[in-house]
């Protein structure tokens, strides 16, 4: 799962529109959101990589 699959699992929009909708242009949107939009993103990488690991896809 790519980091905007992950972004739009939690939040239901993609890397632009999220940046589009913080007002971000060039800044880093990592660098620029709270710390519940940080353990959002944290909870949904680690999800990912443990469904992964048990499920074991291919491809």
């Amino acid at each position: 799962m790519s980091p905007n699959e992950i972004l739009q699992s939690w939040s239901e929009m993609n890397t632009q529109e999220y940046k589009k909708f913080k007002g971000l242009h060039k800044e880093s949107l990592k660098d620029n959101v709270s710390n519940l939009e940080l353990v959002l993103s944290m909870l949904a990488e680690v999800s990912t990589t443990e469904i992964s690991k048990n499920e074991q896809p291919k491809g």
